[in-house]
């Protein structure tokens, strides 16, 4: 299927999401079958760009919507492409106001809007040190989680466990990305990044770490619930994407790293969806 979409006209951007579609599907083949980061990374970056030229171009049948510019945002990061990361960072605000409303797929979607907005802000953030963008992505993710309800979910997916799967994924996000963001917000006062990520941000189950702990831990059993039940198998979920950009996203801001580990207690598998040699290089080469 790559084959097939990298022949197609590039005046028509009805294959751009195919193609980033066809790269995510491959990038997880490649993992499970070599193991080879670097061949990994490569479809991911393909993926992204695609997806970036389709938000930049202006191209017939490219549909511009707030799924698509997360998942090319995912795919830079995990991909490492920091070129493409910041053409799609600095697309966010006017692309959200315009465009990303009045796409066909996910209209009618605040929580995805709010998140497409805050994780722009993060990207812009982390590559510009700017903690004012920080500061704003915690506003617009806040929103991203505050107006995601399960009954949105579950009108648009009939599975019951894929929409509680995507459910928790959009929320699991939201946190991962919330906590980075609050990092970096306060990365010009005082206080060290890593120990105010350690000391100063408290919910109501804990510190930092055990928040983190417990949103991947519950975002693995949703997401075993959700391939194990299916005929399919979902091959595009044998590596979870967005956990992977997150992750790395983390790493960029200086979180500990220590709740990676700690997220496994309930056999869960989190070293398979999140394999630590796509984490291991620098993220910072992403942002740069």
């Amino acid at each position: 299927m790559l084959a097939v979409y990298r022949r197609r006209e590039r005046t028509d951007g009805g294959h751009l999401q195919p193609l980033a579609n066809a790269c995510w599907r491959a990038a997880s083949f490649e993992w499970v079958l070599s193991g080879d980061v670097s061949e990994t990374r490569r479809f991911w970056s393909e993926g992204a760009r695609a997806l970036a030229e389709g938000f930049t171009g202006g191209f017939h049948g490219f549909d511009p919507s707030p799924d698509q510019y997360i998942l090319g945002l995912n795919m830079a990061v995990a991909g490492r492409d920091a070129e493409c990361l910041a053409t799609l960072a600095h697309l966010g605000p006017g692309l959200i106001s315009g465009a990303m409303r009045e796409a066909r797929a996910f209209r009618g979607a605040p929580g995805l809007i709010h998140l497409a907005e805050g994780y722009s802000f993060i990207a812009r953030a982390l590559a510009e040190k700017n903690p004012r963008a920080a500061a704003a992505a915690v506003n617009s993710l806040h929103a991203a989680f505050e107006e995601s309800e399960a009954a949105w979910w579950n009108e648009r997916f009939p599975n019951p466990r894929e929409a509680r799967w995507l459910e928790t994924e959009h929320r699991a996000v939201c946190i991962f990305l919330g906590q980075i963001a609050r990092i970096v917000a306060h990365a010009g006062t005082s206080i060290a990044p890593a120990e105010f990520a350690a000391n100063e941000v408290r919910v109501k189950s804990g510190g930092v770490e055990e928040t983190l702990s417990s949103t991947i831990d519950d975002a693995m059993v949703q997401l075993n619930r959700f391939v194990g039940s299916d005929s399919s198998h979902h091959p595009k979920l044998y590596v979870w994407l967005p956990g992977l950009a997150v992750c790395g996203l983390a790493k960029a801001a200086s979180l500990p790293m220590s709740w990676l580990g700690a997220g496994q207690g309930r056999g869960n598998r989190v070293e398979d969806r999140l394999p630590m040699p796509l984490l291991v290089n620098d993220a910072r080469d992403a942002l740069r």
